[in-house]
């Protein structure tokens, strides 16, 4: 997994294993994975830097980086550490340790992507009738393509089925997204936010406002696959310049 990953892994573990109700489905394999991290090279979408998610420091049992033709290697738990034992290894020199530093130094100097975060909390709750977001809402498709490229992303919906003689019932739960146009409509016909624009708002306070206010921390981790699937071709970052009328 890369860095980014890893943080959204250890964002979805505040709401699904540390929350007040834990989900035991979620915990059942959250405890049998063993995470490798890998260093990626920054995309032009990525804006993880700006999220402050560039990096991890926890959340996985290997920490792999390539420095060409060797992985400069972390270890975080006591299985990472069995499994090395196993490999032909070595403890880095200080020559390794610059090469580390310079490979680092360098990834840092591609990232082209990114948001300006400073009090955007604040500003989310100042802009919240800015018509930004009805200019975003006009071209959102309301798809949900977002949400189902999105490593953060843990709504979801539950249908239940029952057998016409009773003899039979099913309930199934699968992934949801806020932009679909029946998120948040319920019993009575009444929907809560009926315009695209109203749901690609929501999305955005409960990734950078609800969340933030939560867990004191961002839901999103800047790893930009939302704008790079969306077919409307909205990204983050100008979604949230627009926002801060910077552009």
């Amino acid at each position: 997994m890369h860095a980014c990953d890893i943080n959204a892994l250890n964002k979805l573990d505040l709401v699904l294993a540390q929350n007040t109700y834990p989900n035991p489905y979620y915990m059942g394999k959250r405890k049998n994975l063993f995470i490798i991290g890998l260093a990626c090279n920054p995309e032009p979408q990525c804006f993880c830097r700006s999220m402050g998610t560039d990096s991890a420091s926890h959340g996985f049992d290997l920490f792999l980086t390539d420095l060409g033709g060797k992985y400069f290697a972390e270890i975080l738990s006591s299985t990472a550490f069995d499994l090395l034992s196993q490999i032909a290894c070595k403890e880095p020199g200080s020559k390794d340790l610059a090469l580390y530093k310079r490979v680092t130094k360098e990834k840092s100097k591609r990232y082209t992507a990114t948001v300006d975060t400073s009090d955007l909390t604040n500003i989310l709750d100042l802009e919240f009738e800015s018509p930004a977001w009805n200019h975003w809402g006009e071209k959102c498709l309301s798809c949900g393509t977002c949400a189902n490229v999105c490593p953060t992303c843990y709504c979801y919906g539950v249908e239940e089925h029952v057998d016409l003689d009773l003899s039979h019932a099913s309930k199934a739960k699968s992934l949801h997204s806020c932009n679909l146009i029946d998120f948040a409509k319920v019993a009575g016909g009444h929907n809560f936010r009926p315009t695209s624009a109203s749901r690609l708002k929501y999305r955005y306070y409960h990734k950078h406002r609800g969340f933030v206010e939560a867990f004191e921390e961002s839901l999103c981790v800047g790893c930009g696959r939302c704008g790079t699937a969306c077919l409307a071709d909205i990204t983050p970052p100008e979604v949230i310049a627009s926002v801060r009328g910077k552009e």
